[in-house]
C-alpha cells in the first residue's frame, strides 16, 4: 500500500508531531494530581528525561506513544507500508534507548515506570494503573527503607495502599 499523501505533506505532518505536552501526557498529569500525587516535569538531569518525576518516591515516569516505542497493542504493532525498514529500525532504536535509560535510572536508585498511550484513554483505568505503578512502588520503597518520614513532600495523598499519613492541616 502506498502513502495517500505527497512526500512534502507527509513531512509536514511528521514535523507537527509533538514530543512534550502531548494529550496522553496531560491525561497522566491530571490523573496524578487528582490522586494527590505531586510531581516535577522533565528533569533534565535524569537519564531519559522522564515526563514526570516523583522525587520523594524516586520514580521517573515516562509516557510512551504506542507507535513510537513499539508497544504490543493494536496501534503499536502496525508497521507503515512505506519505508518499513526505516521505521522498524527507528522504533528499535527507541526501544533500546528506553531500556538503556531504565538501566541507568536503576543504577541511580530510581524506578522507571512506563505509562502507554493506550492506557490513558479511560480515566478510571488510568487512575488504577497509576495507583498500582506509582503508589505501590513508592510504598514498597518506603517499607524497605524502614519508614515513611521521607514523604513530607507528598502532600494530600490519601489513596495509597500503605498507611501514608494524610497531611496535617
Amino acid at each position: 500500500m502506498t502513502d495517500t499523501v505527497s512526500p512534502e505533506k507527509r513531512s509536514e505532518i511528521m514535523r507537527a508531531v509533538k514530543g512534550t505536552d502531548t494529550t496522553p501526557e496531560i491525561a497522566v498529569r491530571r490523573a496524578s494530581h487528582a490522586m494527590g500525587l505531586r510531581f516535577r516535569l522533565r528533569r533534565n538531569d535524569l537519564p531519559g528525561r522522564p515526563d514526570l518525576v516523583f522525587p520523594s518516591r524516586r520514580i521517573a515516569l515516562f509516557v510512551h506513544g504506542c507507535f513510537w516505542h513499539g508497544h504490543d497493542c493494536r496501534r503499536g504493532a502496525r508497521t507503515p507500508a512505506v519505508n518499513a525498514d526505516y521505521w522498524r529500525a527507528k522504533i528499535g532504536r527507541n526501544r533500546e534507548r528506553d531500556l538503556s535509560s531504565a538501566r541507568r535510572l536503576a543504577e541511580l536508585d530510581w524506578n522507571a515506570v512506563v505509562i502507554w498511550e493506550c492506557e490513558t484513554r479511560q480515566p478510571a483505568r488510568l487512575s488504577a494503573i497509576l495507583r498500582m505503578r506509582v503508589a505501590d512502588v513508592g510504598c514498597q520503597q518506603l517499607d524497605a527503607q524502614g519508614g515513611r518520614e521521607h514523604l513530607d513532600t507528598v502532600q494530600g495523598y490519601r489513596e495509597a495502599p500503605c498507611s501514608i499519613p494524610p497531611p496535617k492541616d
